[in-house]
């Protein structure tokens, strides 16, 4: 008996010191291929359906290595999961001594530095700010860690957090005089010191690409990188490997000179800052009406002169700063603002026609914009990173194929050397679950489709009792569909947007028979144990809109070498989408439920076939009669 099958065997390690511990073929499959990829010094990349238990199945063998390992991550909610309850689980139950860590982003911990000079100059907070800045100034003297999730009394979303936490830009490195007590510096040591680090994906990339000044880098020092929910790392690595210049940046910054030159007493820069914060103001104002992504050659014609304003008052800024650089807080607000004038600057030289590797684009907001200097590929340079770091990547999550294809994955990363495994979920999905695929609706574009897509809803939140996830792929029909429910329906109906996701989720839990209407947030990462979620509804099948300028850069550039985007590129990401949505329905093995699909191309067009094939099996019917006879073999008609 191997190692891996002594650990995960039924009467193995993990099920003698484990409550509940339930043996899964695949689990084991996956644990013993991500020891080979480690051994071996190998890439893996490994689609783990629900139910497998994969992070048991990599942080096993990664224990068990010797190595040190980076553990990346979708989203903190994950990384917290994994280092508070997953590793402690496990460490304790293979009586392993190794060091773990978890390590955030920078905006993650109070800046002591930051927060002392906000306390001593508190003019133009609010009085709620006020009252936050003083829980923050409390705590800050008992938190170990400094992890600004400690702190309930003060919303994450609240403004006051950006005033007393620090970025890499603000951020005075080794010149800060309460250096020695960087919450920052203790993590970042603690992780390089660490056998297992629990990181972020954007901190995963951005570790790559910024080489911040005081601090040692992460990634030279690991053997293995794991990347955990691997199917965001693609459109997160396209972001970080480009260049953004955000207005909201620029504002900050001046928020920091103006404190900076009260305290110093620095008064003549006063009407210059002011000057700035006017020009940044009127420069959002000549992009009035628009909102969301759209390409540069659709940008207002007179916005270049705002960008040409905002240079030019910047550039004199600059120099009326730099002859304040003896001070450290000037030569750090001059530093800064030197990172933003090199990237203001490719937006103002005249675009290349002849530049076919980069795609140039606007993503306006309702308080600023952003402007974005894109990759079309990322290939070559995530290839490059791979080779530079870690000797085995292994890359895993419940969505990750196309069928039985992994290119849609892989090919965009330039990975073409890694070990690929298709593990099936260990959930019964033929006993426990249903597909139904309606017949009569008209297609998702039609304008009927909102009024029909109400009727059936209406049918299967009466057979199901309730416990609805209606999952849509627009604002537009999401509002649509909630204003003809509200008064059809005596269950609690849930509407994003009314309250923060984890208060929606909490609220449908807690209600059993609730019925919720959400948009892609809630397609993935979003985990509903229990009868509470019995009815999932997917409205449109999901693929990217073509108005996407990314999207469309990446479109055209196939186009150009011959390739076929949709088969290549469009449909795979829609599969893997679908797949998430879908993935919401079962979550325990004693969960049940029907999933419904109402996209007519599931049935009309070729390509339906493809989406049905990378699903789990299951029975389908298009009929509401089977569905009620469904919930009432669980007793729920």
């Amino acid at each position: 008996m191997s190692e891996m099958e002594q650990i995960f065997a039924a009467d193995g390690i993990l099920a003698e010191r484990l409550a509940h511990y339930n043996p899964r073929s695949q689990q084991l499959s996956m644990a013993v291929s991500v020891e080979n990829a480690i051994h071996n010094k190998q890439h893996a990349v490994i689609e783990a359906g629900t139910g497998t238990g994969k992070t048991f199945a990599y942080l096993v063998p990664a224990l068990m290595s010797g190595k040190k390992v980076v553990i990346s991550t979708a989203t903190k909610t994950l990384q917290d999961q994994i280092f508070e309850k997953d590793l402690p689980t496990i460490t304790k139950a293979l009586g392993s001594p190794l060091k773990v860590s978890v390590l955030k982003g920078r905006r993650n911990y109070i800046c002591k530095h930051r927060l002392d000079n906000q306390v001593a100059l508190p003019s133009g907070l609010s009085t709620l700010e006020k009252k936050q800045l003083a829980h923050i100034a409390e705590w800050a003297v008992i938190t170990h860690k400094g992890e600004t999730t400690e702190l309930k009394e003060v919303p994450e979303t609240s403004p006051i957090w950006a005033q007393v936490t620090s970025t890499t830009d603000n951020c005075l490195g080794q010149a800060c005089p309460v250096y020695d007590k960087c919450h920052v510096v203790k993590a970042r040591k603690k992780a390089i010191t660490s056998d297992i680090v629990v990181v972020n994906h954007h901190l995963l990339l951005a570790d790559t690409r910024l080489k911040e000044e005081g601090f040692g880098e992460l990634l030279p020092d690991a053997d293995v990188v794991i990347v955990d929910e691997a199917h965001q790392i693609a459109e997160l690595a396209t972001s970080v490997f480009g260049t953004q210049w955000n207005l909201r940046r620029v504002q900050r910054w001046v928020k920091d000179a103006q404190l900076t030159a009260l305290q110093t007493q620095q008064h003549v820069l006063t009407r210059k800052l002011d000057e700035l914060l006017k020009l940044t103001r009127e420069s959002r104002l000549g992009l009035q009406g628009l909102s969301g992504n759209m390409p540069w050659s659709d940008v207002p014609k007179g916005f270049a002169s705002f960008l040409d304003e905002l240079h030019e008052c910047m550039s004199g800024l600059t120099e009326t700063i730099k002859a304040l650089s003896d001070d450290v807080e000037w030569e750090a607000l001059w530093k800064r603002m030197g990172g933003m004038l090199a990237g203001l600057e490719i937006f103002t030289k005249p675009l290349d026609d002849k530049d076919t590797a980069h795609i140039r684009w606007l993503d306006v907001s309702h308080y600023g914009y952003t402007l974005h200097d894109t990759p079309i590929e990322i290939s070559e340079e995530f290839k490059n990173l791979m080779k530079t770091y870690a000797s085995s990547w292994i890359f895993t999550s419940a969505t990750l194929a196309v069928g039985e294809s992994f290119k849609g994955f892989s090919e965009p990363l330039g990975i073409d050397d890694a070990e690929f495994s298709l593990l099936d979920s260990s959930f019964n999905y033929q006993s426990q679950s249903m597909l139904m695929l309606p017949k009569g609706l008209p297609e998702p574009n039609h304008p009927n489709f909102a009024v029909a897509f109400t009727d059936l809803a209406e049918d299967l939140i009466e057979a199901s009792g309730g416990g609805v996830f209606l999952l849509f792929t627009s604002y537009r029909m999401l509002n649509l569909v909630a204003d003809r429910l509200r008064d059809r329906i005596d269950k609690d109906l849930l509407i994003q947007g009314q309250m923060p996701r984890g208060a929606l989720l909490d609220a449908f839990r807690e209600d059993g028979d609730a019925v919720l209407l959400g948009t892609s947030t809630f397609w993935e990462g979003v985990d509903v144990q229990g009868s509470a979620l019995r009815c999932v509804v997917i409205d449109k099948l999901p693929f990217a809109s073509p108005g996407d300028p990314v999207l469309s850069a990446k479109i055209n550039a196939m186009r150009e070498r011959g390739d076929n985007p949709f088969m290549q590129l469009q449909l795979p990401q829609a599969v893997i989408s679908l797949k998430q949505g879908v993935g919401r329905l079962i979550r325990d093995e004693e969960d049940y439920g029907v999933l419904v699909l109402c996209d007519s191309r599931l049935r009309s067009k070729a390509y339906g076939k493809t989406f049905l094939k990378s699903l789990p099996t299951m029975p389908q019917t298009d009929s509401i009669e089977k569905v009620r006879s469904f919930y009432k073999f669980y007793d729920h008609g």
